[in-house]
């Protein structure tokens, strides 16, 4: 599985059709069989993420077939305080 950023905080998820080969010899004759994974089929998703994602701090792992990425929030901006003026007429 491969992530990537594209411009404007869009996640591109992908994944290739691979295929492993176990070969597996038994007296004088050799067999190749090759295995597929969950899924037979490539695929491609685009995720667009939210102006407040802190795509630095952004984490994705694999486990029994579930794929996470985690993002946090970026903190928001300190306010100022503004003095206004006020004429006392």
């Amino acid at each position: 599985m491969q992530k990537t950023l594209e411009e404007d905080n869009v996640l591109v998820i992908k994944s290739a059709n691979r295929k492993r080969k176990r070969e597996e010899e038994e007296a004088d004759c050799r067999y190749i069989r090759p295995e597929s994974r969950a899924s037979p089929r490539s695929f491609v998703r685009k995720f667009r993420l939210p102006e407040k994602a802190d795509t630095g701090a952004m984490a994705a792992r694999c486990e029994s077939g579930v794929f996470t990425v985690s993002l946090k929030k970026q903190p928001p901006p300190e306010k100022k305080a503004k003095s206004v003026q006020v004429a006392i007429a």
